[in-house]
């Protein structure tokens, strides 16, 4: 294909520009790479324009799902355009499509979807009369510094405010449940955890392709706040409740 010999040439020249870079200049490579993600994506939707009938438009979406600087919202978007026998009928695309619906379906302002962990539900915990925070998380991803910063504010808020107004739920994501287990011990996640053998249903319920996911749900299971950040998940809950004294 045309387009896969020309990104190939790209990313070519992509990398030989780096190899002229010093370790250390990495604002050089990231301006680098902003130029490459620009000429490849100008190629990309360029092909996706004569091309939304046939595969070509199809492979054009998958690419520019692979940049940074195309976020989940504007593949949709591209996605509505395509034919809809092409949505359907490429597997690649309809798992893209499936995916968006049911993010779109728990999006916020959205009632969050239910699940069954091992006989227990996810609403036996929330939109039961209290705010609700929701983890879905795993003892493998992301490594470093991201996950650890996410449970530190989540035992940071479970300190301050859990109690009479906020629970915190944590629900296994695609892990073995003791490799799970003692991560929560290991950081002090001190709250439910609903926890199953290789859970993959979160991922089709809330429309997301790896853990962490953590959102804020409201009394009656109304979701406020979805994609939480570790630094944004104690602003966002002392939106609505105090600490504790």
């Amino acid at each position: 294909v045309a387009m896969d010999r020309d990104l190939a040439a790209l990313q070519k020249e992509y990398e030989a520009c780096i190899d002229t870079v010093k370790d250390n200049n990495a604002a050089s490579k990231d301006a680098l790479a902003d130029i490459f993600e620009g000429k490849a994506s100008k190629k990309a939707l360029d092909l996706f324009k004569s091309n939304k009938d046939n595969y070509l438009g199809a492979r054009a979406v998958t690419f520019l799902k692979s940049l940074d600087s195309f976020k989940w919202k504007q593949i949709d978007s591209l996605i509505g355009l395509l034919d809809p026998k092409l949505v359907k009928e490429n597997g690649t695309i309809a798992s893209l499509n499936k995916l968006y619906s049911a993010r779109k379906a728990t999006a916020e302002g959205m009632k969050f979807a239910d699940l069954e962990v091992n006989g227990e539900k996810l609403s036996d915990y929330v939109g039961k009369g209290k705010y609700s925070i929701v983890h879905f998380t795993s003892s493998w991803g992301p490594s470093g510094s991201g996950s650890k910063k996410v449970y530190q504010a989540l035992v940071e808020v479970n300190r301050k405010y859990a109690g009479d107004e906020l629970d915190i739920v944590g629900v296994a994501v695609s892990d073995k449940p003791k490799s799970y287990t003692d991560t929560a011990k290991v950081y002090g996640l001190a709250w439910k955890q609903l926890v199953k053998l290789q859970n993959l249903e979160p991922y089709a319920a809330y429309g997301f392709e790896y853990p962490p996911l953590v959102m804020l749900v409201s009394p009656d299971g109304t979701i406020l706040k979805r994609d939480l950040k570790a630094e944004e998940i104690e602003p966002e809950v002392a939106r609505y409740i105090k600490p504790r004294d």
